[in-house]
């Protein structure tokens, strides 16, 4: 009788070391689980915030070109408008001072007149389509 319960006593024991043990790899399992993911989450976390802060920069620098070549534009419209009012300015110059006779200056003014209306609307075209387009 008491072989046998020194026996039991043994396997009793051997079983507690071998549940303790469990219990221990299994609790190291878990902390491994959890601080890994905790790593994870606030590697996540600071990717977030850095394409949040690269989203904001890239649309703030965008928005400056815009208004960067809005001016250049601007410019260029005023440009060219102001070329072509002296451009008929002086040809209207020549023909009433009779420096350059033109036989057909009314079709000459019409011409000039349509192709500064064919410009201003060209460029319209390409500042809204371009420029202002929608983001994507």
């Amino acid at each position: 009788m008491r072989r046998e319960n020194v026996d039991y006593m043994k396997i009793r024991k051997n079983l507690q070391d071998t549940l303790k043990n469990l219990l221990d790899e299994k609790l190291k399992e878990k902390e491994t689980l959890i601080s890994s993911t905790r790593f994870e989450i606030k590697n996540k976390v600071n990717a977030d915030k850095v394409l949040k802060k690269v989203d904001l920069k890239w649309k703030e620098e965008y928005y400056l070109l815009r208004k960067k070549w809005s001016y250049y534009i601007f410019a260029s419209l005023a440009w060219t408008i102001l070329f072509q009012f002296f451009l008929t300015w002086f040809l209207i110059y020549w023909v009433t001072h009779s420096i350059f006779p033109f036989s057909d200056v009314y079709n000459l003014f019409f011409l000039i007149v349509w192709e500064n209306f064919a410009q201003i609307i060209w460029l319209s075209y390409v500042i809204v389509r371009f420029l202002f387009s929608p983001e994507k």
